[in-house]
């Protein structure tokens, strides 16, 4: 343990969390943690991170570098993970047998074998895995969905989020990160399901071999296709290779149109004329407190189980990875990997 400001006390009523990973994401979840401290909601924070300099200036209660030691010292309510994909599910595992329930990042899983993991721990610690989405908790997404039935029945869901990536990091890992289908993909399928109710079958062409300072052997850049069964046709855009930044939604209805960028939403006629707009003014870190409170919630309400919508964005990804259903891109290796590990995806999740 590198650094404790105060002696954790054994108290029935106590609400600790540890944050593992303090990258950009451990960073913000942290930032949370710490206005819910401030407010009385929590009563210790305790961190985890290989790089010593980030665990000095976090100014958290308990600061690791070890994971287990994390774990075996401070009883946490909730434990927060914000590592590399290919270290979640361990991790997780770990969280779980020691006591804790999980908020996680995205994505639940990379392969089936650790959904089956991540199921079984669950059952066996009697504990909660909610995967992180800060979209859920910001209003204009409920805005949105108030105005779907006024722009009559959905002709097209066209979804459009682009990167710059310029980090060597292992985000650009196939076994690591799991590439941009994994990382942005589940955005998108969120996405679909949040607004239309249902993920259909995805049809997925993989990009790779954007010029970067470094090799990489995942995708950079997706396009999915997809129709649902009232006829809404669905298209993505995903690429961690974009000249700039951008993420916009547009739903596309027989009386209307709602077009969602990140600064505004706004809602037009069938004749294009402009009838609403609402700016987009939450700041990030009041997603991230608005979630981290209702997991608090939520784990002291259900004792275990792991986020059943989770599941279905993860068979989702893994059933557009399906040979029949993906068209690869020359020396895209991204497919291969995942197949390996998933030798029986087809068989479970064909038929969904």
């Amino acid at each position: 343990m590198l650094n404790q400001q105060k002696t954790f006390s054994e108290k029935s009523n106590q609400q600790s969390v540890a944050i593992i990973g303090l990258g950009n994401q451990g960073l913000c979840h942290f930032a949370a943690a710490k206005r819910l401290k401030e407010e009385g909601s929590i009563d210790s924070i305790a961190v985890c991170d290989i790089d010593q300099q980030r665990l000095n200036s976090c100014g958290a209660d308990f600061a690791f570098n070890a994971i287990d030691e994390l774990l075996d010292t401070v009883p946490c309510n909730l434990a927060i993970i914000t590592l590399p994909n290919d270290i979640h599910c361990s991790t997780v595992e770990r969280a779980l047998q020691a006591g804790a329930h999980v908020l996680k990042e995205k994505p639940l899983a990379i392969c089936k074998n650790d959904l089956d993991r991540l199921l079984l721990a669950s059952k066996k610690f009697q504990r909660r895995v909610i995967v992180a989405q800060q979209r859920i908790f910001h209003p204009t997404y409920a805005l949105a969905k108030n105005w779907l039935e006024s722009i009559g029945n959905v002709r097209l869901f066209d979804y459009t989020f682009c990167l710059n990536d310029q980090r060597n990091s292992w985000y650009w890992s196939a076994h690591k990160g799991g590439g941009c289908w994994f990382g942005l993909g589940w955005h998108a399928c969120w996405m679909v399901q949040n607004f239309l109710g249902v993920i259909p079958r995805l049809s997925l062409k993989t990009l790779s071999g954007k010029q970067r300072a470094w090799p990489y052997d995942t995708d950079d850049t997706c396009i999915v296709h997809g129709v649902t069964d009232s006829g809404a046709a669905i298209r993505c855009l995903l690429s961690v290779s974009s000249p700039a930044k951008k993420e916009e939604l547009i739903i596309e209805g027989s009386n209307g149109t709602i077009v969602f960028t990140r600064s505004h939403l706004s809602r037009f006629s069938a004749s294009g004329e402009l009838l609403e707009q609402v700016e987009n003014t939450d700041k990030t870190e009041d997603l991230y407190t608005r979630q981290l409170r209702q997991a608090l919630s939520d784990v002291a309400i259900e004792s275990s189980g792991v986020d059943a919508l989770a599941i279905e964005i993860f068979k989702s990804q893994m059933s557009a990875l399906s040979p029949k259903y993906t068209r690869q891109a020359p020396k895209e290796k991204t497919i291969q990997i995942f197949l390996e590990h998933n030798l029986e995806q087809e068989e479970i999740y064909a038929n969904r």
